[in-house]
């Protein structure tokens, strides 16, 4: 979605069935009117002139709103903002076949009550969480025509106060009203388990993968709202047969069986902007022998490009293992020596799970657990295995850990057995060992199982966790500084029962400073499978696509086709309209980043070894986050001698200078484990 300040008012026509008959639409059509006003005064209507007014939020101060549409994906959206106050307003004409989706969130002071005023001159009824304003038959108590507010599908708690005709929510200090849909499963493990990854932000989109009962399938969303139809990438069970892993450029996904002689499985594919994957080869067998089972992959891969998986192996007992490919292109290859390597074989247990951490410099972290026991860390560093460390505390069970990387050190929250608070503790690389344990969150119930995320615009850790204190919530804590959060935040309440406290996963990492979050509510088939996401405080975000560079020796404007992805916005820690956020048009960015690449040259002492993505923040200070894009072209090849199936990524710094002009401040390639920074005249 890219949302483009606008500075007068809409007039926009959504086309629906004339009438229905027992859910049938009519062939005639006719529309619903949407004028929006740069006010923030939003007027619907019919052709036979029934209308009301959807006003913008109540909130006692002055506030500022601005206008702001996405043509291209028919999205209209207000951006309110006072003193505190920070709130986006969506109305997606594409969401629904027949109606406007409106999507609220925001940050406001503290929680209380969100009100929407509704005004009209024409008659209303509240039917079933529907407001209708039309033209009434008062013999037969019917409309004889309307035009409606309908929050049937509102995740909060809403009511209606008659008399203001304002419809009340209650929210959060931060809070999303709307968290989407993404799809339907007839099993109820279709996102499990909280150690595996199944989602991310790639290519202008958020990816979500899950199991629908029968395969495994993923969905993708420019504005995680609206979703695309289901792609089936393989035949699946369950959530916990699979796992995926974002790398920047590629998503990997490892795949088990779970029966006897079943293979491991590995793939690699590049997401794209139209919500298409793809595949650089074949699914490849990454270990397979006759009599033998495999369960619960966990999928990485290294500093080097390098597909690590770990798995539960049985062949007359249960053991933890983990396996690397012998190539980095895609394909399995040769499986090196040494592997698949069994992480312990001292207890057979079938709960034990296995996650595998990336760490720099081709180092990897193998995190193991199961019910009741210690978890157990051991590292490899890059050509050999190291000893085995544990935690102070057990786990209840070994499915629910949630770990993430800093630099060389490995940030892990479990649910603890007996009193099952959420623990954080950190593996840190120099001692070998696991950190003094802190208490996140007291008594989560047994049934819960926590997932972690980093933001790495500044490493601020985020623990989501559902059902307690209270059920159909879900909560999350900050770690700021190394201090958690005292209280948590209660982000998502859904009118439907959650299907399992232990069905959520989220981002590894924050992308274009968002985490999303995968859930799932009802307890019947068909499940649903829910989506939100968190919007990073602080930093200014970009994602920039390269689409193509042409002609580097004498490159101009017209021939870069570079595309500002998002809300193409700054957000500081202000609190005034004027300060806290820019529009910036995508064309500003194009012209910069053409005027940099212009006459470009390579700073010889900007040419650094090692792993690429940790370089690019340690060695060059970036605190800005921004999404790498592979590009390809007959230039770049020729000027660092690359083959023609070389991928080159650009990253970019850009700052904010003026509305609707910014300036490109650092620009760099990068292949492989080589960084070069590019500078211009």
């Amino acid at each position: 979605m890219v949302l483009e300040r606008v500075y007068s008012a809409i007039t926009k026509d959504k086309q629906i069935p004339r009438s229905l008959f027992m859910g049938i639409p009519s062939i005639e059509m006719t529309f619903i009117r949407h004028f929006f006003d740069v006010n923030g005064v939003v007027k619907v209507s019919n052709e036979w002139e029934d209308s009301f007014a959807i006003n913008p939020p109540k909130f006692g101060v002055t506030v500022q709103i601005e206008l702001y549409e996405d043509s291209e994906n028919d999205v209209v959206a207000y951006h309110i903002t006072a003193k505190d106050v920070e709130i986006w307003v969506y109305f997606r004409f594409r969401a629904d076949l027949y109606k406007v989706k409106i999507s609220i969130e925001g940050t406001i002071p503290t929680a209380g009550k969100l009100k929407i005023p509704l005004t009209s001159a024409k008659t209303f009824s509240l039917k079933a969480k529907c407001l209708m304003f039309g033209t009434h038959d008062w013999n037969t108590e019917e409309f004889l025509s309307a035009v409606g507010f309908d929050w049937n599908d509102v995740a909060v708690n809403v009511s209606f106060d008659d008399v203001n005709k304002d419809v009340v929510f209650d929210v959060q200090r931060t809070f999303s009203i709307d968290p989407s849909t993404v799809g339907t499963s007839t099993t109820d493990r279709a996102t499990w388990a909280a150690f595996q990854r199944k989602s991310f932000y790639a290519s202008g989109r958020f990816w979500v993968f899950y199991g629908d009962g029968s395969n495994m399938v993923f969905r993708s969303s420019t504005d995680g709202s609206t979703w695309s139809d289901p792609t089936t990438v393989r035949a699946a069970g369950e959530g916990r047969d699979f796992s995926t892993y974002f790398d920047g450029t590629y998503v990997h996904y490892a795949y088990a069986t779970g029966t006897s002689g079943g293979a491991l499985t590995y793939r690699r594919g590049t997401p794209n902007s139209d919500g298409t994957i793809t595949w650089s080869a074949d699914e490849q067998t990454a270990y397979q022998a006759t009599g033998e089972w495999v369960f619960y992959p966990s999928v990485t891969v290294d500093s080097n490009g390098y597909a690590w998986i770990g798995f539960l192996h049985y062949d007359a007992a249960y053991h933890p293992y983990v396996t690397k490919s012998g190539n980095n292109d895609g394909t399995w290859g040769t499986t090196p020596s040494g592997f698949p390597y069994e992480l312990t074989s001292a207890t057979s247990s079938n709960n034990w799970h296995v996650s595998i951490i990336t760490l720099t410099s081709a180092k990897m972290l193998a995190i193991y657990a199961y019910s009741g026991a210690t978890i157990i860390a051991k590292r490899w560093d890059g050509s050999s295995w190291g000893s085995e460390v544990a935690t102070t505390s057990a786990i209840v069970y070994g499915q629910r850990h949630s770990a993430v990387a800093q630099g060389d050190n490995v940030h892990l929250v479990f649910c603890k057995v007996s009193t099952y608070p959420i623990i954080h503790t950190e593996y840190v690389y120099t001692s070998d060992s696991f950190s003094s344990e802190t208490t996140v969150q007291s008594n989560i119930g047994s049934s819960g199982g926590p997932v972690l995320s980093r933001n790495t615009a500044n490493n601020d850790l985020y623990c989501f966790w559902a059902g307690s204190p209270t059920a159909k919530h879900i909560y999350y804590k900050k770690r700021v500084n190394g201090t958690w959060d005292t209280d948590p935040t209660d982000w998502i309440t859904e009118s439907d029962s959650l299907t399992g406290n232990d069905r959520l996963t989220c981002f590894y990492t924050s992308c274009t400073a968002k985490i999303g979050l995968i859930y799932m509510t009802k307890t019947a088939s068909p499940y649903n499978i829910r989506f939100d996401f968190l919007t990073m405080a602080g930093g200014q975000t970009y994602e920039i696509f390269v689409d193509s560079v042409a002609g580097c020796s004498g490159l101009h404007a017209e021939k870069c086709a570079f595309e500002m992805a998002k809300d193409s916005s700054v957000v500081l820690e202000a609190f005034e309209a004027a300060e806290t956020r820019f529009n910036v048009l995508k064309d500003a960015v194009a012209h910069a980043l053409a005027s940099v690449l212009f006459g470009m040259s390579i700073l010889k002492d900007a040419i650094i070894a090692g792993s690429a993505a940790h370089s690019i923040q340690l060695g060059f200070t970036i605190p800005k986050e921004t999404i790498l894009k592979a590009v390809s072209d007959p230039s770049i090849q020729s000027i660092f001698n690359l083959s023609q199936e070389a991928v080159v990524r650009v990253f970019a710094e850009v700052s904010v200078l003026k509305e609707g002009e910014v300036k490109v401040t650092k620009l760099f390639l990068m292949l492989g484990d080589l960084c070069v920074q590019i500078t211009g005249d």
